[in-house]
């Protein structure tokens, strides 16, 4: 568990310290098999230094499917494929 910032003095409200409340969210609402990619800015109490940030950005990736349907392979290839649109098709991988 991370720390957090609560916005608000009663702690009801807070920046998000991970994306995963974007694949929960989206279970809930549709059934398998999907593909779903969360990226979003996240927020944590770290102390900065050269390596930490309170605010960075994350990308989760889902993808369910029947057993069998999907491998390794599958995750390589997404995220080759998003590194090569983010960065361009010439960044090596």
């Amino acid at each position: 568990m991370q720390d957090t910032y609560y916005l608000t003095e009663d702690k009801k409200n807070l920046l998000r310290t991970h994306t995963s409340a974007v694949q929960i969210r989206y279970m809930t609402n549709n059934k398998p098999p999907f593909k779903i990619c969360a990226p979003g800015r996240v927020y944590r109490r770290d102390a900065v230094d050269a390596t930490h940030t309170a605010l960075f950005h994350q990308i989760e990736i889902l993808n369910l499917q029947k057993k069998g349907e999907v491998h390794l392979g599958h995750l390589k290839g997404t995220v080759i494929y998003f590194l090569q649109q983010f960065f361009g098709d010439d960044v090596e991988v």
